[in-house]
């Protein structure tokens, strides 16, 4: 290996003062040396100041160091359109719960949940984000217990809950959201004017 490169063995001790010497060197000689694969660093962020710019604005620091790997994949700008929308998701089932988490761990704006059932004995079942607390839940509806479990998951991004049946919602509600994911309701509850 050539002596021109630099090298960061990163076994998490002292590694971001190795990293930001190393990147303060010409990019060319730009290596991570983790777990004997040498792995070429393809962008350069200004490790000092975090920032992130698009539109003006930028990413938090905070937000920066939580959303890391996420912006190394799909960039700063998808993360902070990310971090701007706002999700509605009716009907609070296992697999929806499963997309709740996965959307709140990455990163998004806000989440609405509206789902005015009240937690059972087959929600608990069905549902990781219900803890086994019956007693707990008493006339709590799935939508309320469910926030409450989000909130943990990424106190950064508002979860939210909205009272009432879907179908009675104008189109200005609807609006108000980048996008909407519907479950558990009858077909005409779905069709939405």
């Amino acid at each position: 290996m050539s002596e021109n490169f630099k090298y960061l063995n990163n076994q998490g001790d002292g590694g971001l003062k190795e990293l930001l010497k190393i990147v303060e060197q010409p990019k060319e000689q730009w290596i991570l040396w983790n777990t004997n694969l040498l792995i070429p660093i393809f962008s350069r962020q200004d490790l000092h100041t975090l920032k992130l710019e698009m539109d003006g604005e930028e990413l938090t620091e905070q937000e920066t160091a939580l959303y890391d790997r996420q912006i190394r994949v799909w960039g700063a700008d998808a993360q902070r359109r990310l971090s701007k929308s706002h999700i509605l998701v009716c009907g609070m089932k296992g697999t929806v719960a499963e997309f709740c988490k996965n959307i709140v761990l990455a990163g998004v704006g806000s989440v609405t949940l509206v789902d005015d059932r009240v937690v059972t004995n087959e929600s608990l079942s069905s549902n990781f984000l219900i803890l086994p607390h019956e007693n707990h839940y008493n006339g709590k509806t799935l939508a309320e217990v469910c926030c409450d479990s989000l909130k943990e998951f990424n106190p950064m991004v508002h979860v939210a809950v909205e009272t009432g049946d879907i179908s009675t919602f104008g189109v200005e509600f609807f609006e108000k959201f980048d996008a909407v994911i519907i479950s558990c309701c009858s077909l005409g509850k779905k069709v939405l004017g």
